[in-house]
């Protein structure tokens, strides 16, 4: 499994790179002339055309596409755009903030998830089960940006518990992460209680509770084990999503993460950073989901022996 995954990168990588440099090609605009009215420059016929030049946006999709494989082959991304600041430095000064933000959000999402669902399949039908099923609704229907600022408006402005925005400490992490980690939370901890049930219902519950085993001791023992397998894979796509989905929540605390870097090179057409940005994200995510399929093999080895005598 771990060396198909290894094998199939450099295609994904392939592929998901060359569609990128196809998309911000076809987008309307001239790269050149925005590129130039940001460095304060007057868009002339002339300046345009040399800076199109300088930026090698004069030759074709394929040859720009090629040269730059290449480079990226030799694991030099480039230089940026906007900033003429090397593409891996600008990727390496991201990196570490979006860790944080993405790790601490996913710890608190987790341990939402996990008490939050496991006390409403316990108590299933009973206030406290009511209760947490209305708290997650909320939560799910209350837009992130929105939430975020009734926390900054709360911890950060009224009772001064928190900064407001920033970067560089722990009390600059609590407020974003919270954000970012209910929201997730909340939903998977619906998954979770549905997937507990289920399992209480199934056969091998029945005959644990038979043998004497109280309703906690056959959740905890049995059906919490089984149920986890559909909230690893949902956490494994989650992952992926804090990784550049969090671009709104980065934006709002002026976190200094990837998916903000990303959403600059988006809007001023920065296709090195872009790029870099994509080759970056692919690994990642790749990695995620091998770790998620380790995982499975913790939780449940029979997953692996199927998929193994399918193969075979």
């Amino acid at each position: 499994m771990i060396i198909k995954r290894i094998l199939i990168l450099p295609v994904l990588l392939l592929v998901i790179s060359f569609l990128t440099f196809l998309l911000t090609s076809i987008v309307p605009g001239d790269i050149a002339e925005g590129i130039i009215l940001k460095q304060g420059g007057q868009p002339t016929e002339e300046t345009v055309a040399a800076m199109n030049e300088q930026l090698g946006l004069d030759r074709g999709l394929f040859a720009r596409y090629g040269q730059w494989l290449i480079q990226a082959l030799q694991l030099d991304l480039g230089t940026s755009w906007v900033s003429g600041e090397p593409v891996a430095k600008e990727l390496a000064e991201r990196i570490v903030p979006t860790l944080w933000l993405t790790s601490a959000s996913l710890v608190i999402s987790v341990l939402i998830t996990m008490f939050f669902g496991t006390a409403a399949a316990y108590f299933r039908d009973t206030a406290v089960d009511k209760a947490i099923l209305g708290f997650s609704l909320i939560m799910n229907c209350i837009p992130e940006f929105l939430l975020a600022f009734i926390l900054l408006f709360f911890f950060a402005y009224k009772w001064d518990i928190f900064p407001l925005v920033g970067y560089g400490s722990l009390e600059h992490l609590i407020l974003p992460s919270l954000v970012l980690g209910f929201g997730i939370g909340a939903g998977k901890a619906r998954l979770l209680r549905s997937s507990i049930l289920d399992a209480m219902n199934s056969n091998y519950v029945a005959m644990a509770r038979a043998k004497g085993l109280t309703k906690w001791q056959a959740l905890k023992k049995h059906a919490l084990r089984n149920a986890l397998i559909p909230i690893v894979t949902s956490f494994g796509s989650t992952v992926g999503f804090l990784l550049g989905g969090s671009v709104i929540i980065e934006n709002i605390f002026n976190w200094p993460g990837l998916g903000r870097l990303a959403l600059q090179a988006i809007n001023s057409r920065d296709i090195p950073v872009l790029q870099g940005y994509v080759l970056f994200a692919t690994v990642f995510i790749i990695g995620i989901y091998l770790i998620v399929d380790l995982l499975y093999m913790l939780i449940d080895p029979r997953v692996y022996a199927k998929r193994s005598n399918i193969h075979g």
